[in-house]
């Protein structure tokens, strides 16, 4: 629900006052690239506390989202979203991994199946709802709650006791499940 403000008035944003198409179509080649490189990481990191990780790499998500609020050039919030890219992608091959060698197999496709309908089901009415709150209060306030929405929640997940608890297992004591 929160990619909405960045993906919807990001758009509107660069077609009026960054450029046109091309600034927007910069911007989310950069969040491509940076989702790639990110995707490249994650291959190699294992982190000891791996949801930690994963909420550090979700946090540079509002970047975008405030640069645009703040009239940043195109340049400055394609580099933010390399960055919100690589963080996504890391954080979410680092979740999924620590989902799959921590929850018991005969649950997983369960607890997979809550967390992807956790994950997206609120999408659509954020994407419905996001153009009339920036009529309402504006894009820039829009931009801005998003940022600290984002923040926030991520801020609070970064917190919790239990997500900073989880350690991952040692790759000898991980089970090699059969494709």
């Amino acid at each position: 629900m929160m990619s909405a403000p960045f993906f919807v008035l990001g758009a509107a944003i660069s077609k009026t006052s960054l450029g046109g198409p091309g600034a927007w179509a910069l911007i989310l080649s950069a969040f491509s690239a940076g989702s790639f490189v990110g995707g490249l990481i994650a291959l190699r990191i294992r982190p000891r506390r791996p949801f930690f990780a994963s909420f550090l790499g979700y946090l540079p998500f509002g970047l975008p989202s405030a640069l645009l609020a703040l009239h940043a050039p195109a340049i400055g919030v394609a580099a933010a979203g390399c960055v919100a890219g690589a963080g996504l992608m890391i954080g979410n091959a680092i979740w999924e991994t620590t989902l799959q060698q921590q929850i018991p197999a005969q649950s997983l496709s369960r607890v997979t199946a809550y967390d992807w309908f956790g994950s997206l089901a609120f999408q659509p009415i954020g994407y419905a709802i996001v153009g009339p709150i920036a009529l309402t209060i504006g894009s820039r306030p829009t931009l801005w709650a998003a940022f600290a929405i984002i923040t926030l929640v991520n801020g609070a997940a970064l917190s919790t006791r239990s997500i900073r608890s989880v350690r991952a297992r040692p790759p000898e004591l991980e089970d090699v499940r059969a494709p």
